[in-house]
């Protein structure tokens, strides 16, 4: 059907030399594969989609604009930027140690965004933006779609940053975790894993405390080395680490301690988010 239309419309306009269906009666036609600026139909690529990168394969290059379909996130097809694209085999293709460069960390077609520490012959050692150091085998790391290179620096240090402060702030818990409790006192105690939270003693004996959650979730009972009471002055200096509290939230989170002031103190948490606490909001931490 769609050749019998372009015979009709060719044979109406008279000779039209080179003309194809998609040019003729694009908008009568399916959308027909094809390639250009080195990439070709079929051809497996790592592209962006919003801020992460995934693999796909290449369906269309039309001017300036690849079709993509996807291996893995929604939507099935999606249309972007050639810069945004880059070929996973590009023998022209190169990273160097201090790039930014994708790494395949066998993330289900995902692919990392990281730094390249070392290429030897066979393997690259990466810095990626979570999780140790790692080494990938050589194939499976490439270049930066050239159109992101700019964006994908300066994301790279925001992240291998926030990495490192993340390490750097990381208390477990506070210093006085394990110390006398009573009755009726209010307290921060740990939610299993899930960190510590504010809470009210409800009774206290054979080495366990049992609390009922600030949040208004029911009662848990714990050891003793899991309550810590709220602080009732402050000790803390520029450099500490603390578990402090988050507006509208009865957890408190690690965070270090940045500047002094009478009333308040100037702090980092660990997601790198800045905030303004009361003294009495932040307990040191170990």
């Amino acid at each position: 059907m769609r050749c019998k239309l372009v015979l009709v419309l060719w044979l109406a306009v008279g000779s039209l030399p080179g003309t194809g269906c998609h040019t003729v009666v694009q908008t009568n036609c399916f959308e027909v594969p094809r390639g250009g600026h080195g990439l070709e139909p079929g051809q497996i690529v790592v592209a962006r989609f919003r801020a992460e990168f995934y693999q796909g394969v290449v369906f269309t290059v039309r001017g300036k604009l690849v079709t993509v379909m996807w291996d893995e996130p929604p939507p099935e097809k999606s249309h972007l930027p050639l810069g945004w694209v880059q070929p996973v085999s590009d023998p022209a293709a190169r990273v160097r140690e201090g790039d930014p460069a994708l790494c395949d960390l066998g993330d289900n077609g995902r692919w990392s965004l990281c730094q390249v520490k070392r290429v030897d012959r066979e393997v690259v050692t990466v810095i990626p933006v979570t999780g140790s150091d790692a080494t990938v085998p050589r194939d499976r790391v490439i270049p930066v779609p050239k159109g992101l290179t700019a964006w994908a620096r300066k994301r790279l240090d925001q992240l291998l940053e926030q990495r490192k402060l993340q390490a750097t702030i990381n208390p477990t818990a506070p210093l006085n975790a394990g110390s006398p409790v009573t009755v009726g006192q209010t307290v921060l105690a740990m939610w299993g894993s899930g960190g510590w939270w504010e809470a009210t003693v409800r009774t206290v004996g054979g080495g366990s405390v049992t609390v009922s959650w600030g949040d208004g979730s029911g009662e848990a009972t714990m050891p003793a080395s899991k309550v810590a009471p709220l602080p009732e002055s402050s000790t803390l200096s520029p450099g500490d680490l603390a578990l402090c509290s988050w507006s509208g939230s009865k957890q408190w989170f690690p965070a270090r301690v940045d500047r002094v002031e009478d009333k308040e103190l100037h702090i980092t948490y660990r997601d790198g988010t800045k905030g303004v606490v009361q003294h009495l909001r932040c307990a040191p931490a170990r």
